[in-house]
């Protein structure tokens, strides 16, 4: 037996809070009886806060890690930044829908049509120029 580990018999009302912690926190059981067991030192004032928080960081780990977003290629991620950029430049098209004349917008249309598969304001765009075509006198 390893003289630095402690085995734990608890009563029912203890285990079931214990449980519900694990469950709260999305941890297993180590880490959750762990991490109460280094909170309740600290609240003694029997560890220092550097050693607190380094435990408290530690067994707070969850049991399924955060799920992380697929790494890009350079070309996706090219895309990507080429797409956000036609987003802004379609929503500045909107904002500015009502002070260009006639011409522009027939130009900016003519562009969005080309990216409304693509990007969702150019797709509000193209909506825009119907609607106003449609409620013309």
């Amino acid at each position: 037996m390893r003289p630095h580990c402690v085995q734990l018999c608890l009563a029912p009302e203890i285990r079931s809070a214990l449980i519900k912690f694990m469950a709260k926190n999305d941890l297993d059981k180590e880490y959750a009886a762990l991490l109460l067991l280094v909170k309740s030192l600290y609240q003694e004032k029997l560890i220092e806060k550097e050693v607190y928080e380094v435990y408290t960081s530690r067994y707070s780990r969850k049991l399924c890690a955060e799920p992380q977003p697929p790494k890009l290629s350079p070309e996706q991620l090219a895309e990507k930044q080429r797409l956000d950029e036609k987003m802004r430049y379609f929503s500045m098209v909107l904002d500015q829908w009502q002070i260009h004349g006639v011409e522009w917008r027939q130009k900016k249309v003519v562009e969005a049509e080309s990216w409304k598969d693509r990007v969702q304001t150019a797709a509000y765009v193209v909506d825009l120029a119907h609607r106003v075509e449609v409620n013309k006198p």
